[in-house]
């Protein structure tokens, strides 16, 4: 049996594939390098190559769900995160690209045991609040908040 963190509601196809959504998440028109118009497309291109050379003999499809927010701060992200959870069921998040927004989003997802997909995941602050999500078992950087030393933490 399936343990109930790792089940997912699934969409099943004419053509017996299943679905599972990717939630992507990052703001919009902010005339940075890491905003939707600049990262989108390069999001579709590698959800298409996925789908196409890796999950498509098994009859698996992932389907995006894209959400933006107009500026880099943790105000609206959260609630976008949650939407996509509940309402969407994502299994993982790729985004938010952006400090203020990726930390409230990462506790929300540490909490949920959903993936997230950054490359802002390098921030102390955020690694500070979401160790488990972004450090356990990669061989990553964090910050230890009980002693406040940043160690390596290796794999398992």
């Amino acid at each position: 049996m399936v343990p109930e963190c790792f089940q997912f509601s699934t969409t099943s196809l004419k053509d017996d594939r299943t679905v599972y959504k990717v939630g992507v998440l990052m703001a919009s028109r902010l005339d940075s390098p890491f905003d939707l118009e600049r990262c989108g497309p390069a999001v579709d291109i590698a959800l298409d190559t996925v789908n196409e050379k890796f999950l498509a003999h098994h009859n698996i499809e992932l389907q995006k769900v894209q959400e933006s927010y107009p500026t880099c701060s943790g105000a609206l992200a959260p609630g976008l995160a949650a939407d996509m959870h509940f309402k969407n069921d994502v299994i993982a998040f790729i985004g938010p690209a952006c400090a203020f927004a990726l930390e409230p989003v990462a506790r929300l997802a540490a909490y949920w045991n959903t993936p997230i997909i950054t490359g802002m995941g390098d921030q102390p602050s955020v690694l500070t609040h979401a160790v488990d999500f972004f450090g356990h078992g990669h061989g990553a950087d964090y910050r230890d908040e009980s002693t406040l030393k940043t160690t390596r933490q290796t794999q398992l």
